[in-house]
């Protein structure tokens, strides 16, 4: 058998619904979203598992989401 390097990626030129642009990049030990937001709103996040969490965004300031290893 032989080794791979472990899964990494990136994408850039994603834009939400909501106004913003994404970039998320992900390896083995997590994975991380830049949100650069062009108007002010508040969105819903979810997880997974369900859960809900409320995040405002500012016109101009990015926001970075980030979650560990799977």
């Amino acid at each position: 058998m032989s080794s791979r390097p472990p899964p990494t990626g990136r994408l850039t030129g994603v834009h939400t619904l909501f106004g913003a642009e994404v970039e998320p990049t992900w390896a083995p030990d997590g994975a991380t979203a830049v949100l650069e937001p062009t108007r002010t709103v508040r969105i819903e996040v979810r997880t997974s598992s369900g859960d809900a969490q409320p995040i405002d965004f500012v016109a101009g300031e990015d926001h970075v989401l980030s979650q560990g290893a799977w």
